[in-house]
């Protein structure tokens, strides 16, 4: 092949005599409708939270020649959980706890919480077997055992229940408990150590019984420098 052939021109190839060398033979090479040759890819639609975007990237041989690709959106589609938990009630055994997982992040692609998996575990999965597991394997009194009642049976919430936070600012943090009612995790804290996750959820929930605010699992002060048992 001389001249190999595009998708706008013919190609050429030849041969040569193996007796002479200055005997050839020429044929030409049909167009090809698949030689392009791509310039790089150009956002005509940018990618928004709620819609997926477009590229283009255009033939340096023939502009009209064209290929597009969709841009991923950048938030996923479904942003609530409900998750629930079984705090064993001496007094109702079989009332189960809610609460709420609001997916916060951005820039974040359109994986939800569900979707996005450590270890063929999901997010959601993670938070509700460490939050279950923070009250199996520590709250091993009755006191103890009301305290995650309280906050999630909604005692001192008025409406009820726990919302969790799952965002991904730049400035990483494990988790935070705000008020009675709030729990915010870092995503990127929720991908490391299942047995620190529980331990701090536990540390969190005396925090929210006892009114000592705010928790912060990266060692900020809290009321008093308290130890919870």
């Amino acid at each position: 092949m001389t001249t190999p052939a595009t998708c706008t021109t013919a190609g050429e190839e030849t041969r040569v005599c193996a007796l002479d060398p200055t005997h050839t033979e020429t044929q030409t090479i049909a167009i090809d409708p698949n030689a392009h040759q791509w310039g790089a890819w150009t956002v005509t639609t940018p990618a928004t939270a709620t819609a997926d975007g477009e590229e283009t990237r255009k033939c340096e041989h023939n502009p009209a020649h064209k290929e597009t690709q969709a841009i991923e959106r950048t938030e996923p589609a479904i942003k609530t959980f409900q998750v629930n938990f079984l705090f064993q009630n001496p007094g109702a055994a079989e009332v189960r706890y809610q609460a709420t997982v609001m997916d916060s992040r951005t820039n974040c692609g359109s994986q939800n919480l569900e979707q996005l998996k450590v270890n063929d575990k999901s997010i959601v999965t993670i938070i509700e077997e460490a939050i279950q597991g923070a009250f199996d394997t520590m709250a091993d009194t009755n006191i103890r055992r009301n305290r995650f009642r309280n906050i999630f049976g909604g005692a001192f919430g008025g409406t009820g229940g726990v919302t969790i936070y799952v965002d991904n600012p730049a400035i990483i943090y494990k988790m935070k408990a705000t008020d009675r009612q709030t729990i915010y995790f870092h995503i990127d804290y929720l991908k490391s150590s299942t047995s620190d996750i529980q331990q701090n959820i536990y540390n969190a929930i005396v925090a929210m019984v006892d009114a000592n605010f705010p928790y912060n699992a990266d060692g900020e002060t809290m009321p008093g420098n308290k130890t919870y048992p």
